[in-house]
């Protein structure tokens, strides 16, 4: 992740990694001097995402636990929005309804990735788009 950080931001700008998992972008975006905040639903990643960037001293990482679309009108911000895809059909065991991993089909899956990404296109800065074409 750390390429694609580097060309499309700033030192200081701020990255933002919706399905953050164990917390790997925001350990690329801390290590390239970007502000991050990451949201993931599973509670078991959250908490060895947290344990991770608290052992590595990235304070400026801030970690969210709940669903990325609900809570895309809460969010300060950001130039960037970078992840990794959660996987379609790997059999992730999940107590969690909105699991991405836990989607009954495709369809839902993509349904599901898509009104996410809408909802966090209202968390990027103004002008962010429009700077990419």
């Amino acid at each position: 992740m750390r390429p694609y950080i580097c060309e499309f931001t700033k030192p200081g700008d701020r990255v933002l990694d919706p399905f953050s998992g164990f917390g790997s972008t925001l350990v690329a975006a801390g290590l390239e001097g970007r502000r991050c905040v990451g949201i993931e639903i599973e509670e078991s990643r959250y908490c060895i995402a947290r344990e991770r960037l608290e052992a590595l001293g990235m304070d400026q990482a801030t970690l969210l636990l709940g669903d990325s679309e609900a809570l895309a009108g809460t969010l300060d911000p950001v130039d960037l929005v970078l992840t990794s895809m959660p996987y379609f059909g790997c059999g992730f065991e999940s107590e969690n309804d909105g699991q991405l991993y836990q989607a009954s089909n495709y369809g839902a899956y993509l349904e599901k990735i898509r009104t996410t990404l809408i909802a966090l296109k209202a968390a990027l800065k103004p002008g962010v788009i429009s700077s990419l074409r």
